[in-house]
């Protein structure tokens, strides 16, 4: 094989020194110089041509042409040539130089095509090797993938028959392959139409996605399956089918049982609709005589409380009168039993007044926007003469406005704050009342220094009637509590107390959270009982 280069120059100046040697050692031995001239420099041009090509091969003869008569041929030192023989031999070296130049330039160039092309045909041959051991890699992975897939494969043919099929859709209809292959696949199928259908589509090259069908097993029972199937052509023929069976029977069992267990329960929801439709007929009736019969209550409460209160007064006028003119004149009991009978009429009195306020609460409430600082000014005003009696100081924090009735609001605060007042201790009341958001509601907070109260007791407090002291330690009906409780549940909230004995008692009611008005109020927390404005009366 030729050497070969991609350097000009190098081809170029490999040429220059090698004639240049071949020149200097003619020259330097007189015995070439004289019967050899042109041998070393012919060897030089054939080198040249043979290591550089055409061009290298053309500058070495035209500068040994020019070394030989400048240096070689008579008269020396001159280009001059006397003996018409060195000419001929000078003109027949250049003739078969530069013939051998280009027969050995033509020959070099077709050994480096040949070269080219054996180098081409070596890599065609490789690419070939590979291309074919990548088809035979590919064909081996779908082999395996199609007898290793865990979803039913065949291939058919043209006419109809199967040529492949993979053990997955063998094992889903119990076929061995011998008894599945060679067969026309409508022998497979329950309806022949939709065989015939499927295959007359594909003949037209149209693609089956999802397509319904139904085969049958070996033990005659029926498969629904879902085909996927398209047509493998090479130059316009149809070679095979390609066909995935997807097996949906356990699916369709199931959506036909969700149908079934669906039209049960649509069945169930319109009886319970009835049912639940005649219920409410009966409790809209029900609820309309609720109504009607609490409005009559409501109004029979009223005459009553209002009819009661009225002889209640003439007794108590009465025994005032007989206090009066007859007080001192008749024996000690006598004024002791005249003091009973007067206390009991007035205490009748006050019962008679927060039992009417206890059953007009529910029909008379007024939602509209509440500022509570206002209506806690209010409560406060009304408990001025106790709280200047007891020395009791009210602190607060700015509470919010919310949507609720304004005087049962007051009635709230002023029941709760004249409560903590009411059971003081032997220190002057301290009251604090804050309100924040906890959770999914808006609470209040009213907190005290009194004397508290026993655990068994905090539910009870809130029932009608219920009182933990002696009338003659604590007055009272027994029934503000009530009054709090039924207020606070009328607004949708709640009430409870948490309390140590002798160490005061805080009471908690909430409303919805989306009862007030203004956000900003109410979003700190209110379980630690900070006081940050106070009030006092």
């Amino acid at each position: 094989m030729l050497p070969k280069t991609s350097m000009p120059l190098i081809r170029y100046g490999v040429a220059l020194i090698a004639t240049s040697i071949a020149l200097l050692i003619t020259n330097e031995f007189h015995v070439l110089h004289d019967r050899f001239t042109f041998m070393l420099p012919f060897a030089a041009v054939l080198f040249s041509a043979w290591f550089g090509g055409a061009g290298p091969g053309i500058i070495s003869v035209g500068i040994v042409a020019l070394a030989s008569s400048y240096f070689f041929l008579p008269p020396n030192d001159s280009f001059a040539i006397e003996n018409p023989l060195d000419g001929l031999a000078l003109f027949v070296f250049v003739v078969v130089a530069l013939f051998i130049v280009l027969l050995t330039a033509t020959r070099r160039r077709a050994m480096d095509r040949v070269s080219v092309a054996n180098q081409t045909l070596k890599q065609e041959i490789v690419e070939r090797k590979h291309a074919e051991e990548a088809l035979a890699e590919s064909e081996k992975n779908l082999s395996d993938f199609f007898e290793t897939a865990t979803i039913g494969l065949h291939w058919v043919g043209p006419d109809g028959i199967v040529l492949r099929v993979n053990k997955a859709e063998l094992d889903l209809l119990g076929y061995t392959a011998g008894e599945y292959l060679g067969h026309h696949i409508a022998e497979f199928h329950v309806d022949r139409a939709v065989i015939d259908d499927i295959l007359d589509r594909l003949a037209r090259d149209e693609r089956l996605n999802e397509y319904p069908a139904k085969l049958r097993r070996k033990d005659g029972s029926i498969r629904h399956v879902l085909i996927n199937s398209s047509v493998l052509w090479e130059n316009g023929q149809f070679i095979h089918t390609r066909c995935i069976t997807r097996d949906v029977t356990e699916q369709m069992r199931a959506e036909e049982q969700i149908r079934r267990l669906n039209l049960e329960l649509e069945q169930r929801v319109a009886e319970r609709t009835r049912e639940l439709q005649d219920a409410n007929h009966v409790l809209a009736q029900q609820r309309e005589d609720l109504t009607r019969t609490n409005a009559e209550l409501e109004r029979f409460a009223y005459v009553s409380s209002h009819d009661l209160r009225e002889p209640l007064r003439m007794i108590t006028s009465y025994l005032k009168l007989l206090v009066q003119r007859y007080g001192g004149r008749l024996d000690s009991d006598a004024d002791a039993f005249i003091g009973y009978a007067v206390d009991c009429a007035q205490r009748m009195d006050e019962l008679v007044r927060d039992l009417l306020e206890l059953a007009r609460l529910g029909s008379r409430s007024k939602i509209d926007k509440t500022d509570c600082n206002m209506v806690l000014h209010r409560g406060l005003v009304a408990l001025h003469g106790v709280m200047k009696e007891s020395g009791a100081v009210v602190t607060y924090d700015p509470l919010p406005t919310v949507m609720a009735d304004q005087s049962q609001m007051a009635q709230l605060f002023q029941n709760l704050i004249g409560n903590a007042i009411k059971f003081r201790g032997k220190e002057s009341p301290r009251i604090h009342v804050s309100a924040g958001r906890e959770g999914q509601d808006l609470i209040f907070v009213i907190r005290d220094n009194g004397i508290g109260i026993e655990a068994q007791y905090l539910e009870r407090i809130f029932v009608v009637f219920q009182r933990l002291h002696r009338r003659d330690e604590y007055p009272g009906t027994g029934i503000g509590l009530s009054i709090c409780k039924k207020v606070v549940e009328g607004h949708g909230g709640r009430i409870w107390v948490e309390s140590d004995p002798g160490s005061g008692s805080t009471f908690y009611f909430t409303l919805p959270a989306d009862a007030a008005v203004d956000a900003d109020v109410v979003g700190q927390s209110v379980l630690s009982g900070r006081a940050d404005s106070s009030l006092q009366r």
